[in-house]
């Protein structure tokens, strides 16, 4: 066993309606002003007028930020960190799926050291604590609630940066399955494959350790039990709860783990096309596989038989991409980056992205300029 490292520091809090928790967590920092980040289509919700009311019961003076788009930009971020020292917020609530909580990992850092978000893209940027975060994912999901990672656009480049730093880590998760209740069938289809591509990547990653391991296995197995029930009813508590469960677990095992090809291939997918995180990883998962399989170590059999439920008679590599493909037929994702609106002529500018990713050091199978270009052409 090879020497590694781990740590989880922030502080999870699962349980049908633990939102109601927000003003007890406001309360254990402090925080007497507070900012609300999130999206328009969430910021409707019921749930989120209850949560303003509670805080305001509770003494939490709050204000809603509710422009953050899809993939969101340096712009987007730099503004919510000014609205943050404009109000003299004491804490951000991230309410929604992984833009919210990534744009407000992102600014909690503009807002406590200054300067712009793409100041700090560089590791050792982030020199010290940063504003805190209280993560509330309405999706599973991205896992941003419980990693030291923000993916931040910069559409002037069309280019996908990450902020990186333990500082960054919400202090708490709060894990509802109720609040996914309302989400579009097609969205809790994309957003559910990007938990499993999550457990998946950082599963097979040269990265990985027994920790991370733990975390992945049981990540696969509560998605993959549970991702065709909850894209079907949305209201299924108890699908909901293995989704936002194991998709915390994915993001634990990611922080750490890091995760490979495919995302590295798809945040320039989604950079230049603005193409849905989830969709894009979804679409290349199946072609990354098998690509991967020449250097799979056994761990491949382990995924396939969580993902069924069953550990088959005979396994042999490529069962683990077509059962993955055909899960992701059935709940009705694209099939290729073509019905992204990938445009094939730039698949070499893309293919040259996605080499700068970090996540290509860690993939099981050494991967050149040349291969993603196969990859991306196969997946179109």
């Amino acid at each position: 066993m090879r020497e590694f490292s781990f740590s989880a520091a922030n502080q999870v809090y699962f349980a049908p309606g633990a939102v109601s928790k927000l003003p007890e967590l406001a309360g254990k920092l402090g925080a007497r002003r507070a900012l609300i980040a999130t999206g328009p289509r969430v910021a409707a919700l019921p749930s989120v007028s209850s949560v303003i009311k509670a805080l305001e019961a509770a003494g939490v003076e709050t204000k809603i930020f509710t422009d953050i788009e899809a993939n969101p930009s340096l712009e987007t971020a730099d503004a919510l960190a000014q609205e943050y020292r404009d109000m003299g917020a004491q804490v951000m609530i991230a309410i929604g799926g992984g833009s919210p909580m990534d744009a407000a990992k992102a600014a909690a850092v503009v807002a406590s050291q200054g300067g712009r978000t793409a100041e700090f893209s560089a590791p050792g940027a982030i020199t010290g604590e940063v504003a805190p975060v209280i993560a509330v994912p309405t999706t599973a999901g991205t896992g941003s609630e419980v990693t030291s990672f923000a993916v931040i656009t910069d559409r002037q480049r069309e280019l996908k940066i990450s902020i990186s730093s333990p500082y960054i880590l919400p202090k708490y998760a709060v894990l509802d399955p109720e609040l996914l209740s309302t989400m579009p069938p097609s969205v809790a289809a994309a957003t559910g494959a990007d938990a499993l591509v999550h457990a998946v990547e950082a599963y097979i990653s040269l990265a990985a350790s027994p920790m991370t391991d733990a975390l992945a296995e049981k990540a696969v197995s509560l998605i993959g039990g549970s991702i065709k029930r909850f894209t079907a009813n949305r209201g299924d508590v108890q699908a909901a709860s293995n989704m936002i469960v194991g998709s915390a677990l994915a993001g634990m095992a990611f922080n750490q783990a890091k995760l490979g090809d495919v995302h590295a291939m798809s945040h320039p997918v989604s950079a230049h096309f603005d193409a849905a995180h989830g969709e894009a990883n979804a679409v290349l998962l199946p072609t990354v596989l098998e690509f991967n399989a020449l250097a799979d170590s056994g761990k491949y059999e382990k995924i396939y038989s969580l993902l069924i439920g069953r550990t088959p008679r005979k396994f042999e590599p490529s069962m683990l991409p077509e059962a993955v493909r055909k899960l992701f037929e059935s709940l009705g994702l694209p099939k290729g980056l073509g019905e992204l609106g990938v445009d094939p002529t730039l698949i070499p500018e893309l293919a040259k992205d996605a080499m700068l990713s970090g996540n290509i050091p860690v993939n099981p199978r050494t991967t050149a300029v040349e291969d993603i270009i196969k990859m991306y052409e196969k997946a179109l």
